[in-house]
């Protein structure tokens, strides 16, 4: 049983960077290109391929930047099953980060 309650699918272009703000435990699959990911709190960076996937493991900033034409797959844990969060409306937070990074992205 999939233990993800949502999911977000996103192409991003080259150059193309990926704000997401305090999303503990979602995770970013590559279905194809290559990106970049760095989080803040993290000194390590972290470059995925298609098929690689990545779970982010702290609060605050993390970038997903495109170093070449890439497709990635946004999933939120879901928080009804996930006995480290009070959050029980994932898809509500999601979403808004979504909208949030979507909307910088474009300004």
């Amino acid at each position: 049983m999939n233990s993800y309650a949502r999911s977000t699918g996103m192409r991003l272009a080259k150059d193309c960077l990926l704000r997401i703000y305090d999303e503990l435990d979602m995770s970013v699959r590559v279905s194809s290109g290559v990106v970049w990911i760095t989080q803040e709190g993290d000194t390590n960076d972290y470059i995925l391929q298609n098929g690689d996937r990545f779970s982010i493991s702290k609060r605050g900033l993390t970038i997903v930047s495109a170093l070449a034409d890439a497709t990635v797959l946004l999933k939120k844990p879901d928080r009804k099953t996930d006995a480290r969060s009070k959050n029980t409306n994932g898809f509500a937070t999601v979403s808004k980060s979504i909208v949030s990074a979507l909307a910088r992205f474009a300004g």
